[in-house]
C-alpha cells in the first residue's frame, strides 16, 4: 500500500440528517454561505470538490449517518439475498425529482447502471465493480445481483446520488435532484443559488426558503464579510481570523470532531524515488506531525496516524504510534536508498492557498533538514483534479479519506487506498 504522510485535522463531510418529525419553527429566509473554491461542476458522480454540499441537490438510497449506520433514505428498506449475491431495495413512494417527475424504480436502474459504467467518465465505477446487473421488479423495487459478496455493497449505494435520465445532458450545469432545494442559477466565481423544493418528500423541510452559496477563494475575504453579516456561514478560515472573529458578539466559531478524511501528503509510488520503500520511510521518519498541527491548524487539529478515525469500529489502536518524528533516522534511510546527499522532488499542492498549501511550506523546511528539496507546485481545482487522477505527480499535498461505514471501502474503493485504478500507484 501506498506510504500516507498524514498530517491536520480529520473533517466530517456528511450533512446532518433531518427527521421528519423535527420541531419546523423558525422557518424561511436565506443562508448566505461561502466556500473556498467554486464548484468545477455539479454532476454528482464528478463533483469531488464539495461533496458534503451535494445532498443539498442530490439524495442516494442509503444514507450513512454521523455515528456510521446505514439509514433508509430514498430507499425505505432493503433486504440481502439468502444467497449473499443479491440485494433488494424498495423505493419511498412520493419522491420527486425537481423537474416535477415522480422517482420510479427505472431511475434507480439507469442510475446504477451509468455508475458502474467504467467508460463514463468518473470513478464511481470503482464502488460497483462486483455488481452484474439492475433489474426494476415493479416500479419501486429493484434487485441489484452480485457475482461474489463483499461488505460495503451498502457503502456505495450511500453514494449513488440519483438524477434523472432526461437532465443527464445537461446536468453538470443545470443540476436536477430530489434533494431539499433545487437549482435557480450559477454565476462561476461569484455564487449558486438554490431555493426550497415545495415537493420535497420529508414534511415541513427544508427549514430555509434559499441557499447562497458563494466562491470567495481567500480565507481573509470571508473572515471580513462574516464581520460585516454579508455571510451567515463559512468554511476554512484563517487561523488568526478564528480567534478574532470568536470575541465577536453574534459570531460562534466551531471546528469539527475527527471523522474520516484527513490531510495527507501521499507519495506516487510509480515514480522514483518513491518507488523505494526506504525513501517512503524517510518521508514518514522526517514528518513533523505537531509541527503541522501547532501551526497549520493552531492546535485546532488531531495529528492522525491511520487513515480511519478513532470512532469507527475497525480503528486499530495499537497501531496508532506510527512513525515519530525522527530526521535522523530519516537521513539515514535516505543514504540507505542511495541517496545520501538527498534530491529534488516537486509537490503537487491542492489549491492555490490555505491549509494545502501551508502544510506544504512546513512539510518542505521539515524535508530540507534531511536535504530533500521541494518544489511546490500550487494548482487551482481545474488543474490539480486532471493531474491527480492521470497520476502526473510524485508527491502532492491533499486531502482524502473515505467516508463509509465498513472499513473495506477505505481499501477496496476509495481513491486514497483501492487496489484498482490507483493514482498512487498501489497494486
Amino acid at each position: 500500500m501506498t506510504a500516507l504522510l498524514v498530517a491536520g485535522c480529520r473533517a466530517f463531510g456528511q450533512a446532518p440528517t433531518p427527521t421528519p418529525d423535527a420541531d419546523p419553527s423558525p422557518t424561511g429566509g436565506t443562508l448566505n454561505l461561502a466556500l473556498g473554491e467554486d464548484f468545477i461542476t455539479f454532476h454528482p458522480f464528478l463533483e469531488v470538490n464539495h461533496t458534503a454540499h451535494m445532498p443539498l441537490l442530490f439524495e442516494a438510497p442509503i444514507r450513512i449517518t454521523r455515528s456510521g449506520r446505514y439509514e433508509p433514505w430514498l430507499a425505505e428498506s432493503w433486504q440481502l439475498g439468502d444467497d449473499g449475491l443479491s440485494l433488494t431495495l424498495r423505493l419511498r413512494a412520493g419522491v420527486r425529482f425537481h423537474n416535477g417527475r415522480a422517482l420510479s424504480a427505472g431511475d434507480l436502474v439507469w442510475s446504477l447502471n451509468l455508475a458502474r459504467d467504467a467508460d463514463a467518465g468518473h470513478h464511481l465505477a470503482n464502488r460497483f465493480p462486483t455488481v452484474t446487473g439492475v433489474t426494476a421488479l415493479d416500479e419501486r423495487t429493484v434487485r441489484i445481483d452480485y457475482r461474489e459478496r463483499s461488505g460495503d455493497r451498502l457503502d456505495a449505494l450511500a453514494r449513488l446520488m440519483l438524477f434523472p435520465r432526461e437532465a443527464a445532458e445537461d446536468i453538470a450545469t443545470a443540476p436536477v435532484g430530489t434533494g431539499p432545494f433545487r437549482f435557480v442559477e450559477w454565476i462561476p466565481g461569484d455564487r449558486v443559488t438554490l431555493e426550497r423544493f415545495p415537493d420535497y418528500w420529508l414534511p415541513g423541510l427544508p427549514y430555509l426558503d434559499r441557499v447562497v452559496i458563494r466562491a470567495i477563494p481567500d480565507g481573509r475575504a470571508r473572515a471580513v464579510a462574516l464581520r460585516q453579516r454579508t455571510l451567515d456561514l463559512a468554511y476554512d478560515l484563517p487561523l488568526g481570523e478564528r480567534a478574532a472573529l470568536a470575541t465577536r458578539e453574534g459570531l460562534v466559531v466551531e471546528s469539527t470532531p475527527p471523522g474520516p478524511s484527513f490531510y495527507a501528503f501521499i507519495m506516487n509510488i510509480r515514480v522514483p524515488p518513491f518507488d523505494k520503500l526506504a525513501v517512503r520511510q524517510a518521508f514518514h521518519f522526517a514528518l513533523d506531525r505537531a509541527e503541522i498541527v501547532a501551526t497549520v491548524f493552531g492546535d485546532q487539529a488531531t495529528p492522525a496516524t491511520l487513515p480511519l478515525p478513532p470512532t469507527s469500529w475497525a480503528y486499530a489502536a495499537d497501531l496508532a504510534e506510527g512513525y515519530p518524528h525522527d530526521p535522523v533516522t530519516a537521513h539515514l534511510l535516505l543514504a540507505q536508498a542511495g541517496y545520501p546527499a538527498g534530491f529534488r522532488v516537486r509537490m503537487l499542492v491542492r489549491e492555490t492557498a490555505g491549509p494545502f498549501l501551508e502544510q506544504a511550506r512546513v512539510f518542505a523546511r521539515q524535508l530540507a533538514a534531511i536535504g530533500v528539496e521541494v518544489e511546490l507546485e500550487p494548482a487551482a481545482p481545474e488543474r490539480f483534479w486532471p493531474r491527480l487522477y492521470a497520476g502526473d505527480f510524485a508527491l502532492v499535498s491533499h486531502k482524502t479519506g473515505d467516508a463509509g461505514a465498513d472499513p473495506s471501502a477505505l481499501f477496496e474503493r476509495a481513491g486514497c487506498c483501492r487496489t484498482t485504478n490507483s493514482f498512487f500507484g498501489v497494486e
